[in-house]
């Protein structure tokens, strides 16, 4: 598996432990295709998705 789409999903996982009242397509709405031009995550970037999800890790550490 590609590097980054493995820490993608590392990514969703932890977010999940977060957030472990959300379903799977409740996190991907809420932290990926919520952020994405017409909430379509067809054609962004995988590295923009991992800045994204890494930057919404970080927050909500900070901010527990």
């Amino acid at each position: 598996m590609e590097e980054t789409k493995e820490l993608i999903l590392n990514c969703l996982a932890e977010l999940s432990k977060m957030f472990p009242e959300q379903r799977m397509g409740q996190l991907i709405f809420n932290f990926i295709c919520r952020y994405c031009p017409n909430e379509d995550c067809f054609y962004i970037e995988d590295k923009k998705v991992l800045e994204h999800l890494e930057q919404c890790i970080k927050y909500f550490k900070e901010n527990k």
